[in-house]
């Protein structure tokens, strides 16, 4: 097989690893050669491999690439991408030696390592894989709510027409762009949205408007923890804080009349010039007391189930 050596030159032109490999390669393997050091560049079946003969390292993509270049920079000694257009996943499949990738001019890019970690990296990462160990790269990444993206370790679990529930398979808290549609922004009196942990975050009136908007359009920054389903996105409509206005009214409605009952009582004992015995007053307040309480956990229960 037969194969092109290019001494000190990266390769420039743009290249679309998953269909373009037959127009860039005259053969099979490609090979820079530098003063002291001699690696290869090999391309087969839409993936790419790397191979530093001093560090004896094999880099395999897990994932097909398109980037704007993909050479061997000779001080990192590794393999450097510039331009990342997709996503990509690299694995080192050497079972010694660390492999090395560096990445330019990336865009919020999501690095999720195979030991369950992940963060959002800059526009210039250099990752060292371990042996037998994969890292994904997913440039520009948010999530968005009806757009797939392979091999995503965060994606929307469930969605109803009151909660969204996000799952994540990073082992760290992570702060993440989210895009979803939650309906007509205008009727949107509060939103919540807690993590798995339990921590909530409330935006109500004109701030629960804002952030719908602002989740339909470019998307809300929110914190995503380890979960499979119980980071809960949720909201209220006007029409339901005004049904269970009403119920909170006529509760109350009732409360005052159920206090201007016993009043009665004691009015009743002043004027027909009865005395009260201190039992009895007693007992009253008690059930004033009573009915205040239970009156104030009713709408409490309303509150969480209207």
């Amino acid at each position: 097989m037969g194969y092109k050596n290019i001494k000190n030159e990266n390769l420039k032109k743009k290249t679309n690893f998953a269909g373009k490999i037959s127009v860039l390669l005259i053969s099979s393997f490609f090979l820079l050669v530098f003063s002291n050091l001699v690696s290869a560049l090999s391309f087969e079946n839409g993936s790419i491999f790397y191979e530093g003969i001093n560090s004896n390292t094999t880099i395999q993509l897990i994932t097909n690439i398109t980037a704007d270049e993909i050479s061997i920079d000779e001080n990192f000694l590794g393999i450097k991408i510039t331009n990342l257009s997709n996503s990509v996943g690299f694995k080192n499949i050497n079972q010694t030696y660390n492999g090395k990738v560096g990445l330019f001019s990336l865009s919020s890019p999501l690095i999720y390592i195979s030991n369950g970690t992940g963060y959002i990296g800059s526009s210039q990462e250099n990752i060292t894989l371990q042996p037998n160990n994969y890292t994904y790269i997913f440039n520009n990444y948010n999530l968005t709510e009806g757009t797939s993206i392979a091999n995503s370790p965060i994606w929307f679990s469930s969605s109803s027409s009151k909660n969204k529930h996000i799952a994540s398979n990073i082992t760290n808290p992570i702060s993440i762009n989210v895009i979803t549609d939650i309906g007509d922004c205008e009727t949107k009196n509060k939103i919540t949205y807690i993590t798995d942990s339990g921590v909530k975050t409330t935006w109500t009136g004109t701030s629960a408007h804002d952030i719908c908007n602002q989740l339909k359009t470019t998307g809300v920054t929110l914190s995503i923890e380890q979960a499979t389903n119980s980071n809960i996105l949720s909201w209220e409509d006007g029409t339901t804080n005004l049904a269970s206005s009403i119920l909170k009214v006529l509760i109350l409605l009732l409360a005052v009349i159920l206090m201007l009952a016993v009043i009665g009582i004691f009015y009743l004992h002043i004027t027909n010039n009865t005395d009260i015995s201190a039992s009895e007053f007693i007992k009253s307040v008690i059930v004033i007391i009573i009915i205040e309480v239970l009156i104030i956990c009713l709408m409490e229960y309303i509150s969480t189930i209207v």
